[in-house]
């Protein structure tokens, strides 16, 4: 090596080491190819840009990654001369490299011979990544697709406009709200859309709806006409959006037609005021009527409520489109009674109207006997009921007070067997608030165990022995004492209690029989049931696990009232048969007070009728009411039933029962209710 050699080595060194850190720093992949078509050198950028390392492309490799005929275009034939492949190789490269990164990105190499002494040594080539590039350049062709694409599928008509007030371009909504083609009105000024009359220019009347953004509290929405091509004016709502990227600015305009809106809503207004099914006012819009009546009141009127007894039965016994049918035909009753005044639905069975009050007498008796003697000549085995509520109007009441009093007074004719109506007093007032207490309490009765339960004698009026017990419930309030019955089962019924109340008593039933049995007593005592509790199967689960614990089935009896009995027969046929089958006793209590006749009573599976008190009010004295009496036993006994009378008072009364065929009694005469420890000290 000569001198200068030494000298120069230090340098080059030196020089190698900047160009290498040239090329592995640069932005560009960069490779080294030689004159056989191998390549000799890739910088890291190009390793990342491929997505292999050096090793992978050293060689022959490269070919394999950016495909053979890429290699060919860029390098030529592997042993190619300087003369064979030109002075400057390019390509646009689009690859997918092989490497688990997916698809490589677009690419454009390019290369160069590299010559030494005039002789070709090998290629540089140059790889650059045009990704960002291309974006670049379809960034605005692709926004300006996408912006169209939203302005043709949003329900809106859109609007660009520019600063002079001339529509740049238009949504295909815009036909729809304008009567225009988009397209058509692409050129023209925003006054054609709007007001093609207004005497200012374009311009003007754009700065004029921007002004007007910020005056109307609606932020940047107009409330605006339009100006369709078939000459009417459309009600339209138009926000302006200002777009300060450009310069002048433009305006894009979203304008909403409201006349579909406006459509909707009369819709709705008319759906929330009228009951679907019957076509009266909705409860909310009755009530809307009343308050308006109550502001403006210049007569006296009344508000009259109708409640359907009985109607359940109707949706049970016959499917709820006979039961919807009832309902319509009760409201066309009520819309031809009183055409003129405001009636509405206002519950499942349930009807309000308001009245004149000096025609509420012979409205109401015209209503009941319209729907009454529909419920009877209809097909329908549970004639319908009606009880009637009436409110006056003093002018000191609100709409909500009147509505409360209406349903107290229906609430309180239910109760009473009204056969008219009943109107709302003072009286009834104080009760409602008393009621209220005790329905609270009734809750806590049942929930903290204040509730007994009683028993009362039966007695055979044969020898006056003792052959059975009614269990009568009894609570006993801490503050008020012992309540009766009647003050409080119709509530637990109208409260959905009758379920957790019947168990209880039930319970406390068994357990009186088995104390019963340990005395060396054996007697039937009865159970009450209300209508509600044969609708399920409950009751019978109860009978028959306690069978199965031992109890006799000759020692269980369940009661239940005529009118109830009449109306579940047909849906509970087969509770009642299956209680029968178990051997259980089953009785039509309290009959006689209802609207029913011994022959309906034909179809209840029963063995033991309990005659009302009331029928022996007056029989010493009335021989027609004896003979009634007589037939209705005679009548129990060909359907081979037994016969109990309620209300024994006296020796005669007995003596006059047991005479006429009468098997057993229950009255004060034999014994009053008395608690479980004092019934049983009495056996």
């Amino acid at each position: 090596m000569t001198a200068s050699t030494h000298r120069d080595q230090p340098w080059r060194t030196f020089a190698d080491s900047a160009i290498d850190a040239i090329v592995q720093s640069t932005l560009f992949g960069v490779a080294v190819i030689d004159t056989g078509g191998h390549l000799t050198f890739a910088n890291d950028e190009l390793c990342r840009l491929l997505g292999v390392d050096m090793e992978q492309l050293k060689g022959d490799g490269y070919a394999a990654v950016i495909g053979p005929e890429t290699a060919r275009a860029l390098c030529g034939v592997p042993n190619g001369t300087h003369s064979d492949v030109p002075s400057l190789a390019e390509a646009d490269l689009s690859f997918k490299p092989k490497h688990e990164f997916g698809s490589g990105p677009l690419l454009r190499a390019r290369s160069w011979p590299v010559e030494k002494d005039g002789e070709f040594v090998c290629r540089a080539a140059v790889f650059v990544d045009m990704s960002d590039r291309v974006r670049d350049r379809n960034r605005q062709q692709v926004a300006d697709e996408l912006i169209a694409t939203l302005m043709d599928s949003v329900t809106d008509a859109v609007l660009v406009i520019d600063a002079d007030g001339r529509i740049e371009s238009a949504s295909r909504a815009v036909e729809s709200v304008f009567g225009w083609p988009g397209w058509s009105v692409v050129g023209a000024g925003i006054r054609m859309l709007f007001n093609p009359l207004d005497p200012t220019d374009d311009r003007h009347y754009l700065q004029r709806l921007i002004r007007l953004r910020g005056e109307t509290g609606l932020g940047s929405r107009v409330m605006v006409s339009g100006h369709h091509r078939d000459g009417t004016v459309v009600p339209l709502e138009l926000r302006i959006v200002e777009n300060s990227s450009t310069s002048p600015p433009t305006y894009v305009g979203f304008i909403r037609d409201l006349r579909e809106i406006e459509r909707l809503t009369a819709r709705l207004d008319v759906a929330s005021r009228t009951d679907e099914l019957t076509g009266l006012l909705s409860q909310r819009a009755f009530m809307s009527e009343l308050r308006a009546m109550v502001e403006h009141a210049d007569q006296r009127w009344s508000v009259v409520k109708i409640d359907l007894s009985r109607f359940r039965y109707v949706n049970r016994a016959h499917g709820f489109a006979v039961g919807d049918e009832v309902l319509r035909s009760v409201a066309g009753d009520l819309r031809g009674l009183a055409p003129e005044s405001p009636v509405g639905r206002v519950g499942g069975d349930r009807f309000a109207f308001v009245v004149p009050t000096e025609a509420v007498d012979g409205l109401v008796w015209e209503i009941r006997s319209r729907i009454e003697g529909r419920g009877r000549s209809g097909g329908i085995s549970h004639p319908l009921r009606v009880n009637v509520g009436v409110a006056h109007f003093t002018g000191r009441e609100t709409a909500e007070e009147l509505m409360q009093a209406s349903d107290s007074a229906t609430r309180a004719a239910k109760s009473s067997n009204e056969r008219l109506y009943r109107t709302f007093d003072f009286e009834m007032r104080s009760r409602v608030d008393s009621e209220i207490e005790l329905v609270g309490d009734l809750y806590t009765a049942i929930s903290d165990h204040q509730l007994e339960t009683w028993f009362q004698p039966e007695v055979a009026l044969d020898d006056r022995s003792v052959i059975g017990h009614e269990a009568l419930v009894r609570w006993r309030h801490p503050a008020k004492g012992i309540i009766a019955p009647d003050s409080f089962l119709p509530w637990a019924i109208s409260e959905g209690l009758m379920p957790s109340l019947g168990v209880e008593v039930f319970g406390h039933a068994l357990d009186f029989i088995r104390k019963c049995e340990r005395l060396g007593h054996r007697g039937r005592v009865w159970v009450n049931l209300s209508a509600g509790q044969l609708f399920d199967d409950s009751v019978l689960r109860y009978a028959k696990a306690a069978i199965d614990f031992g109890i006799s089935p000759e020692s269980l009896g369940f009661e239940l009232t005529e009118q109830d009995a009449i109306d579940v027969a047909s849906i509970a046929t087969d509770n009642f048969a299956k209680l029968m089958d178990l051997g259980v006793g089953l009785a039509i209590d309290d009959f006689g007070t209802g609207y029913s006749t011994l022959s309906q009573l034909r179809t209840v599976p029963a063995d033991v009728v309990k005659l009302d008190r009331s029928f022996l009010s007056d029989i010493h004295t009335n021989r027609r009411q004896r003979n009634f009496v007589g037939a209705c036993i005679n009548l129990a006994h060909t359907l081979d039933m037994s016969v109990i009378v309620e209300g024994i008072e006296c020796e005669a009364d007995a003596t006059l029962m047991a005479e006429m065929g009468c098997e057993s009694a229950q009255g004060y005469w034999f014994g009053h209710p008395v608690p479980a420890a004092e019934a049983l000290s009495a056996l």
